[in-house]
C-alpha cells in the first residue's frame, strides 16, 4: 500500500523533515547494531536467490487510484512473510539491499528512495522481532496454533509499523490530522494483500517441510497478482466510464439549455417583428378609450353613454386578447400540455399580426372548422403558428403582397392545420432540407432556425408537419396534431379560457 506524497525535500514542513531524519537513523542503528546477529553460515546462493526475488516481485508493482489515494500491490509482500521465518535477521538486509536497487533502477528521488528503505528496515525488523518472540524452536514454521498466531502477529505488524510510518510523513507534509491519515490507510487495506499474506506464510511452511511445493505457491502468487492487475484494470475503465457518462451528461445539461436559449431568442426575434404594429394597436385602442370615455363624460344622453361604455369595454376585450396572446407566446415556463382549441389560438395569434400584415397587403383566408380540444402546449403552438405565418409573409414580400389561406378540419384521430400562401415557393431540393437546422430561404436576413424549432415542437406533441412548393406557385405547409384527450386529472386552463372553449362555435370563412 503506497500513500501519495509529491512534494520535494526542499518543500517538506521542518517537522517532516526532522521526522525522515528520525527514520533513517533508527534504519542506520538498525542495520549496524544487528550485524552480529546475522547467521555465521548462510548458503550464498540462497542470499542471492531471495535478493533477486524479492526485487523482481518488488519491481512490477500494480496500483490503481481511488478517492485520491493509490492502491498498490506487488509480489514482496508475500516474499516479506516468507523472509522473515526463514532467513531471519538477515530478512532485514536482504530486503534493505533489494528495496535499494529497485530505487535506483526507478530513479525516484533520494528522499523517498532513503525513506522507503528506512520504513522497510524498521518494519522488518519489528517482524523478526515478534516472530523471534512467538517461534516455538524446533517447530517447524507455520505448523500449529502458536505458529499461526505468529502469522498473524507479524502481518499485523507488517500493515500496523508501514502504515505508522508513512501515514506520519504524509501527515507532517500535508498538514493533515494524523488520525484521519491512519483512518484513510488502513480502510485502504484490500482484499488482495488478505490474499498475498497466507501465500508467503505457505511459501515459508512449505520451504523446510516439502521444496518443491514452493512450485504451486509461487504458481498461484502469480495467479493473485494477475488477480489484482485485472481489477486495477477493471477499475480504471469503471473511472474512465463515469468520467464519460458524466461528461455526457455535462454535455447534455449544457446543450438543453442552448436549446432553451435558442427557442427564447426565436421567440423574441419573432415578437420584434410585430413589435411596431402591437404598438400600433394598442395605441388605436387606447385612443378609442380615451375618445369614447370623454364622450361619455360631456353628454347627458343615456344611451350615448351606454353605447360610449360599450365601445370601451369592446376595446378592453381586444386589447385583452393581444395580451393573452403575447403572455401565452412569451411566458417563459416548464413544458405544460393542457385541453385546447387550435381555433382560438389561431384566432389569437392572428390578432398579434393582423395590423403588421395589413402594411403588407397581406389577405388572410381562414377556413377554420370547429374540432375538438386536444391536449397540448398552448405557448408551443402558437410559437408555431406564428413562424407559419411569418414565413409566409416574408415569402410574399417581395410580391408586394399576397394570400394566406388557413384551413384546419379533424378526422377521428387528428387535426389538420394548412398554411397556404401565393409567395415565391421554394425548390424540391430545398424542400427536403427545409427542416434542418440553419436552413433558409432568407439569406442573410434568416437564422435557419424557425422551422426546425417548429419541426421539434410537432414533433414532441405526436405529430407531423410536411410541406409542399413550387417555385413561382407558393408553398403549403400541413400541420397534423393527434387527438389526445386527458382522462386523468390535468391542469386546466383559467376560468375565462373554458368559457371561452364551452362557448366556441364554428369560424365561417372570413377575410381580414
Amino acid at each position: 500500500m503506497t500513500i501519495r506524497c509529491e512534494a520535494t525535500m526542499s518543500e517538506l514542513s521542518r517537522p517532516a523533515r526532522a521526522y525522515l531524519y528520525v527514520v533513517w537513523s533508527v534504519a542506520a542503528l538498525l542495520l549496524v547494531g544487528l550485524l552480529h546477529w546475522l547467521p555465521p553460515s548462510q548458503p550464498v546462493i540462497w542470499l542471492i536467490s531471495w535478493l533477486a526475488g524479492y526485487a523482481l516481485a518488488d519491481f512490477f508493482e500494480v496500483n490503481f487510484e481511488t478517492n485520491g489515494n493509490r492502491i498498490g500491490m506487488t509480489l514482496a509482500e508475500a516474499f516479506t512473510i516468507f523472509l522473515v521465518p526463514t532467513a531471519g535477521v538477515a530478512a532485514i538486509y536482504i530486503i534493505a539491499a533489494s528495496t535499494l536497487i529497485v530505487e535506483i533502477t526507478r530513479r525516484r528521488p533520494w528522499h523517498k528512495a532513503l525513506f522507503n528503505l528506512a520504513s522497510r528496515t524498521i518494519t522488518t525488523a519489528i517482524m523478526v522481532g515478534i516472530y523471534t518472540l512467538i517461534h516455538e524452536p524446533g517447530v517447524a514454521t507455520f505448523s500449529t496454533p502458536r505458529e499461526i498466531c505468529a502469522f498473524i502477529a507479524i502481518a499485523l505488524g507488517f500493515y500496523i509499523s508501514s502504515t505508522l510510518l508513512v501515514g506520519t510523513v504524509v501527515a507532517l507534509a500535508s498538514n493533515t490530522p494524523v488520525q484521519s491519515i491512519y483512518r484513510d490507510s488502513y480502510q485502504l487495506v484490500q482484499w488482495i494483500h488478505l490474499l498475498t499474506l497466507p501465500i508467503g506464510a505457505l511459501m515459508a511452511a512449505h520451504w523446510n517441510s516439502n521444496f518443491w511445493m514452493l512450485v504451486f505457491d509461487l504458481l498461484i502468487l502469480l495467479i493473485a497478482q494477475r488477480s489484482f492487475v485485472m481489477v486495477a484494470q477493471l477499475h480504471e475503465e469503471s473511472h474512465r466510464r463515469q468520467q464519460l457518462a458524466d461528461e455526457r451528461e455535462r454535455l447534455l445539461k449544457e446543450l438543453q439549455a442552448h436549446q432553451e436559449e435558442l427557442i427564447r431568442t426565436s421567440k423574441l426575434s419573432a415578437l420584434g417583428t410585430f413589435a411596431s404594429g402591437i404598438a400600433h394597436e394598442f395605441n388605436n385602442l387606447l385612443t378609442a378609450i380615451q375618445g369614447q370615455a370623454q364622450i361619455g363624460i360631456v353628454t347627458n344622453d343615456l344611451d350615448e353613454m351606454h353605447e360610449s361604455l360599450d365601445l370601451i369595454v369592446k376595446a378592453c376585450r381586444r386589447g385583452s386578447s393581444i395580451t393573452k396572446g403575447l403572455l401565452t407566446f412569451a411566458r417563459q415556463r416548464e413544458t405544460q400540455q393542457v385541453m385546447c382549441q387550435l381555433g382560438e389560438l389561431i384566432d389569437d395569434t392572428l390578432k398579434m399580426i393582423e395590423y403588421d400584415f395589413e402594411k403588407e397587403h397581406i389577405q388572410i383566408v381562414r377556413h377554420l372548422s370547429a374540432v375538438p380540444p386536444t391536449l397540448c402546449d398552448p405557448g408551443q403552438m402558437v410559437q408555431v403558428f406564428l413562424n407559419m405565418l411569418t414565413n409566409a409573409r416574408d415569402a410574399m414580400h417581395e410580391l408586394g403582397g399576397g394570400t394566406i389561406t388557413l384551413s384546419m378540419h379533424h378526422d377521428s384521430e387528428s387535426i389538420f392545420i394548412t398554411f397556404a400562401d401565393t409567395g415565391s415557393g421554394m425548390p424540391s431540393e430545398l424542400q427536403q432540407q427545409i427542416f434542418q437546422p440553419f436552413i433558409t430561404t432568407k439569406g442573410n436576413k434568416g437564422t435557419g432556425l424557425g422551422l426546425a424549432i417548429c419541426y421539434g415542437i410537432i414533433e414532441s406533441h405526436g405529430g407531423t408537419i410536411s410541406v409542399t412548393s413550387s417555385l413561382g406557385q407558393g408553398t403549403t405547409m400541413l400541420i397534423r396534431i393527434p387527438l389526445v384527450e386527458r382522462h386523468e386529472p390535468a391542469i386546466r386552463l383559467s376560468q375565462h379560457d373554458a368559457s371561452r372553449i364551452a362557448a366556441a362555435t364554428p369560424h365561417e370563412p372570413a377575410r381580414i
